[in-house]
């Protein structure tokens, strides 16, 4: 509405200034191109707010995946912690007492023939990262 009258009074002081007549007809035609730029400006900020609000939205949910995925790598760092911490323990406890690691080989060798496979799954790999990346 501002344009509107921004426009007129704009056309108005020209006509004066100029010492010409200004014509109905020509203010008449200023206010329909005025209204019709107003009114797709309005059309555009509509459709821009839908996007944005789209946008929103799917910011939003990708957040919520993101601390999923952020709880989801907390649970697996805990546990790998703990696992290392077991399988660090257990070898220390092998190391310590030769008995023990002598039956826990039998174990294994017998668990493997009994299974009928190449290799135990008991046996862990500790260097699997890098001996797998070279297969």
């Amino acid at each position: 509405m501002r344009r509107i009258v921004t426009c007129v009074t704009v056309l108005l002081l020209a006509g004066v200034a100029h010492a010409q007549d200004v014509k109905p007809d020509d203010l008449k035609k200023l206010l329909v191109e005025t209204r019709a730029e107003l009114k797709n400006a309005q059309d555009y900020k509509a459709q821009l707010a839908s996007q944005v609000s789209e946008l929103v939205r799917v910011n939003q949910i990708q957040s919520d995946q993101i601390n999923d995925l952020k709880r989801k790598a907390a649970t697996f760092a805990d546990r790998t912690l703990f696992l290392s911490a077991q399988y660090a323990a257990w070898t220390q406890f092998l190391s310590l007492n030769p008995a023990i690691r002598v039956q826990w080989a039998i174990f294994e060798d017998t668990t493997a023939a009994a299974a009928d496979v190449a290799q135990s799954p008991f046996m862990m790999d500790t260097n699997w990262p890098l001996s797998a990346k070279g297969k």
